[in-house]
């Protein structure tokens, strides 16, 4: 009991973990008595305690943990509940709820938890998913999925991360390969390797779907049309300007090709990927693997930017219509997340 507990002599940590010990098991009869009732709320505040408990007497769950757990609640509300389960430190999660309540729950889930950079979706945005895709299904890298297999010639060959292994996967992140992927001993830490090393070897996440609705609430039109200027402001010979990539700063550079001097630097889309001249020679629009499209004016006395929208969640190319009556008109983006590709209005 909770009395013989505290009447114990028992070193302080003994004792706060004794305390959960017996709440537990209390808690174990008292959900018995809840399933066999049906009674899921009631289930749902035995989770909450049981949690609570783990977190705060047992000392064994981790901030992400808790995070997770936090945000199951607050998206099944009353009918349920969630708590961490699992052997050692961390774990996983287990929640109870409706069955009608999945998709909603599995949604808002998905949408609201963000991993903390440096730990593995982050890293495989950043340094992994440019070459191996969004997926792991393979682009100028291999396919990074646990397991695959493909037919050619009549003959099956099966292969995959699982088979791989994690020593395996370590040395291939730590010093690269033959075949051109750099190595990351200097960049990742030991402890990043290994846990990424273990990542790969799950299943990907199915990242979300980019609507046309997502593009219409991502559209911000920071110069409208009929407030941009009419002629150009500068002495700045724009058939000679250079539009400079700095991709890991998420920047653009634009450089007076007549004095080979910085004109401007404008701050662009994660890892710019291109930029793209337009047909006027007016604008620039550039794109980062974000999905963050702009457009610069060099119109003004300093170049600007007039205008940004997202096109998806990972993407390539961006490009302007330059056919004759047609100058500027529609501006097209591709994105490898989702597979599709969008038209927007070119000047705004």
């Amino acid at each position: 009991t909770l009395e013989q507990v505290a009447a114990a002599p028992l070193d302080p940590v003994v004792r706060q973990r004794a305390r959960h010990v017996v709440t537990e098991i209390a808690r174990t009869s008292a959900a018995v008595s809840a399933i066999a009732a049906h009674d899921i709320e009631a289930l749902g505040s035995i989770f909450a305690q049981s949690h609570a408990s783990m977190r705060d007497d047992f000392a064994i769950t981790v901030p992400d943990i808790d995070r997770l757990v936090a945000l199951l609640h607050d998206a099944i509300g009353p009918f349920g509940g969630a708590r961490m389960t699992g052997g050692g430190f961390g774990g996983a999660v287990v929640a109870v709820l409706e069955t009608d309540a999945v998709p909603y729950v599995t949604a808002a889930i998905t949408r609201s938890y963000r991993t903390p950079a440096g730990v593995p979706p982050s890293i495989m945005f950043e340094r992994c998913a440019g070459c191996h895709g969004v997926l792991r299904k393979g682009a100028t890298g291999k396919n990074l999925e646990p397991h695959w297999e493909k037919t050619e010639g009549g003959q099956k060959t099966e292969g995959g991360t699982l088979k791989l292994g994690t020593t395996r996967l370590e040395n291939i992140i730590a010093y690269g390969t033959e075949g051109g992927m750099v190595n990351y001993d200097d960049i990742l830490t030991k402890e990043e390797i290994n846990m990424m090393a273990r990542y790969l070897q799950h299943e990907p996440p199915v990242p979300p779907e980019f609507s046309l609705q997502d593009m219409k609430d991502s559209w911000n039109l920071i110069v409208p049309l009929e407030e941009r200027v009419t002629k150009q402001m500068n002495k700045v010979n724009l058939n000679n300007v250079f539009a400079v990539t700095l991709r890991d700063a998420g920047k653009l550079a634009l450089i007076d090709g007549d004095t080979h001097k910085i004109w401007k630097i404008l701050e662009s889309g994660y890892a710019v990927h291109i930029s793209r001249m337009s047909a006027s020679g007016r604008y620039v629009y550039t794109t980062g693997r974000d999905g963050l499209t702009t457009i610069i004016d060099l119109w003004p006395e300093e170049p600007m930017t007039v205008a940004t929208v997202r096109f998806g969640s990972d993407m390539r190319s961006v490009d302007v219509s330059k056919y004759k009556g047609y100058e500027d008109k529609y501006l097209i983006g591709g994105t490898y997340w989702p597979p599709q590709y969008g038209i927007v209005d070119g000047l705004t």
